[in-house]
């Protein structure tokens, strides 16, 4: 509800201002929040109930794997549709405009990206694996004021208060 609120806000405030684009970006993203929201709550093939963290463990219940029966396949097609013709309205418009339409197609674009990964194509496992690295072993010790700084804390890395 805050969020329709304040997306009637800023609705109310550009209204008669020349440069719409901040509405336009505001409602792409509560549109592709809410549309993702109603896929995950009806069901989709990949359950992320398991990624939650303790304190919101309750919520796993709402997340159900099912088939999405089509529903994010069609999320996924229209949202490509979208960032297509935003990209074309992009190298069509006046040049004071081609920011705004960018902007619109890669956010439409990053929404379908998201809802591909809801259909289970994409094992986020094996991704995460990349990029949780182990930690490296060897770290300088930290500058203490008043002390000489050592050979390993002389770097451009060493931290001087």
């Amino acid at each position: 509800m805050l969020a329709l609120t304040l997306l009637l806000t800023v609705a109310l405030l550009v209204r008669e201002a020349p440069n719409r684009w901040a509405l336009a970006i505001y409602a792409t993203f509560w549109g592709l929040h809410q549309v993702s929201r109603l896929n995950v709550l009806a069901g989709v093939p990949k359950h992320f109930g398991g990624w939650l963290p303790e304190h919101l463990a309750h919520l796993h219940t709402l997340f159900r794997p099912g088939p999405s029966k089509g529903r994010v396949e069609l999320t996924v097609g229209l949202l490509a549709v979208l960032a297509a013709i935003s990209a074309v309205m992009a190298s069509l418009a006046e040049e004071a405009s081609r920011p705004g339409w960018a902007a619109l197609a890669t956010l439409l674009a990053i929404g379908a990206a998201e809802h591909v990964v809801l259909l289970g194509w994409v094992d986020l496992d094996r991704l995460w694996r990349v990029g949780r690295a182990a930690p490296r072993q060897t770290q300088a010790a930290p500058w203490v004021p008043g002390e000489p700084q050592s050979s390993t804390n002389s770097g451009a890395g060493a931290r001087r208060l």
